[in-house]
């Protein structure tokens, strides 16, 4: 992610948490002097990332394989949107879905309380004062893009159908973005 995307998302955070953000001059400044740096491994505390991460890469191959064999619902124009769309919402997720996350929030996939809540165990429940009545353009792109690849996938005449299935189906939990909350709720004091 490079300096003006990492200037944005500041600036997203501090207008959803209503403080007045550096200028951008100071963080540019700030962002030469202090260069982000690449992790290199994912594995250990951060599995359910690491998880989702290859969730992505399953699903990617799933695509390369339906194509590969001449799907007829999957044209090359169509496996190029859908290899795109991956890649953009595998993106939202690792950068940007962790600014939206709020305490409370009327979108659920974006309210710590609602998806840290559990309906089966009773010391795990908690209620919201507020409704979820909004819907984000980019988690909502997240199910739609499943649900099109399952699609694909119950269309297809291979042999291997059912494993393909099934690595939709693993894939989905993997990507769910109630992990995403979980994630990010572990990193915040």
């Amino acid at each position: 992610m490079g300096p003006a995307a990492i200037v944005d998302q500041y600036k997203q955070y501090c207008k959803e948490n209503d403080f007045n953000p550096l200028g951008d001059s100071t963080m540019f400044k700030i962002l030469s002097d202090c260069t982000a740096t690449m992790r290199k491994s994912l594995e250990g505390l951060d599995y359910y990332l690491a998880e989702g991460l290859r969730a992505f890469r399953e699903l990617e191959d799933v695509l390369a394989e339906l194509h590969k064999m001449g799907s007829i619902s999957l044209s090359d124009n169509t496996f190029k949107q859908h290899k795109d769309l991956l890649l953009e919402c595998k993106r939202y997720l690792k950068v940007d879905y962790k600014v939206h996350i709020s305490e409370t929030s009327n979108i659920s996939d974006h309210c710590r309380k609602y998806a840290l809540s559990s309906q089966d165990q009773d010391h795990f429940q908690s209620c919201c004062d507020h409704d979820h009545d909004h819907v984000c353009e980019h988690c909502e792109q997240i199910s739609e893009l499943l649900h099109a690849i399952s699609k694909l996938v119950n269309e297809c005449q291979v042999s291997d159908k059912e494993e393909n299935a099934d690595v939709i189906e693993e894939n989905k939990i993997d990507i769910t973005l109630k992990n995403g909350i979980r994630i990010y709720q572990r990193k915040t004091p």
